[in-house]
């Protein structure tokens, strides 16, 4: 496996912007709903940043990534999302800077520094850094994040340090946000102001990782086979994210699995339930229906849904089998599942074990789980 964690000299430079960073102290003069952006020079997204503190609660920066990232800033500014609570760790998409107390850094943060040689003290005077992503545990940068993070802590600086003598600087008529945006020459990076419509900007590129694939690429038997198998009775589909995280290796970022489950309507069986990564799911979803149909020998004659990120995926499906599909409030049986799959978890927070006794299968192992290297 390549190794994605930041060099010796990447974390030294990091570590040295947010030093400069603090020093500015920003928070004393800049909201948190004061937002300029800076541009990613290698992949083209858009960090859309704000300065935390002036409440004197928590300080630092946090770079929301995207659209995506801006969205749900959006969303918690407005009260929709409870910015400390459940929704707001599973939809964050962000590089977060925080200055903390000694005690409250992770001991691979202070074994960094201690590595670095580097010295901080104080109340609130130690940096930690961390990268957000939907349905992924808060884990430690990789080092594409930890070199756009170092440029956004630069950009940031010169930015508060403008703003400090003209507060105006980053105000638009037209609501349109400030940005700093970067340009290759053959001495390097040469930065530029100027303005965004967040609504007008493609993105490109994205840190989360796994490709979106067209769905039918999926390992499915030939359609002409599938065809001729009978059509009969409904099937449920949904998809959830579990509420504890998965940890797979000590050393990876753990997440919170996507869960795919078919069920039949009318017997209230359940015919398959998989687990998938986040950034996974799309692309594994036709091979759950794969596994049910040869589970049950026979396609279901209507499938309902009752969330409306599964339609594009299931309209793929069902156009070329001739399947009926249903929109429904709630699914009857997949409802039921839903709530015993959070009763189970109460008891035992391995994933696989509360699929294990879900489906009735004791030979489902129990998967590692938790937060931490």
């Amino acid at each position: 496996m390549t190794d994605n964690t930041p060099s010796r000299k990447e974390w030294k430079d990091l570590y040295q912007k947010a030093a400069e960073f603090r020093k500015f102290k920003p928070w004393e003069w800049m909201w948190d709903d004061e937002m300029f952006a800076v541009r990613n020079p290698e992949t083209g997204e858009v960090a859309y940043c704000t300065v935390m503190g002036r409440m004197g609660e928590f300080f630092g920066m946090a770079a929301y990534l995207g659209r995506e990232g801006l969205e749900t800033f959006l969303q918690i500014q407005s009260d929709e999302i409870l910015p400390y609570g459940e929704e707001s760790l599973y939809l964050q998409r962000l590089l977060l800077v925080s200055f903390e107390d000694r005690e409250d850094i992770e001991d691979e943060d202070y074994q960094i520094i201690r590595k670095l040689g580097l010295r901080f003290r104080g109340k609130n005077g130690w940096p930690q850094f961390r990268s957000l992503r939907p349905h992924y545990m808060p884990w430690y940068l990789e080092k594409d994040e930890a070199q756009f993070l170092t440029l956004v802590l630069e950009q940031t600086a010169l930015i508060c340090k403008a703003l400090k003598k003209d507060p105006e600087n980053i105000t638009h008529p037209d609501g349109k946000i400030f940005i700093r945006i970067p340009e290759k020459t053959a001495e390097g990076l040469e930065w530029k102001d100027g303005w965004i419509d967040p609504e007008d900007d493609e993105e490109i590129g994205s840190f989360i990782p796994g490709e979106e694939v067209d769905p039918l690429i999926a390992s499915l038997p030939d359609m002409k086979e599938l065809l001729k198998l009978k059509k009969e009775g409904v099937w449920e589909v949904d998809f959830y994210y579990y509420p504890e995280p998965v940890q797979e290796e000590p050393d990876e970022r753990p997440y919170f699995p996507a869960t795919i489950t078919w069920a039949d309507h009318e017997s209230g069986e359940m015919i398959e339930v998989e687990l998938a990564e986040p950034s996974q799911w799309k692309s594994f979803f036709m091979e759950t229906f794969h596994n049910a149909v040869e589970k049950t020998q026979h396609l279901p004659g209507i499938i309902q849904y009752e969330d409306e990120e599964l339609l594009p995926l299931l309209e793929s499906l069902t156009s070329s089998l001739n399947i009926k599909l249903e929109e429904v409030f709630e699914l009857e049986v997949l409802g039921e599942a839903w709530e015993g799959f959070r009763e189970f978890a109460a008891d035992d927070n391995s994933v696989l074990g509360v699929m294990g006794r879900l489906m009735g299968d004791d030979s489902i192992i129990k998967t590692g789980n938790g937060y931490g290297r």
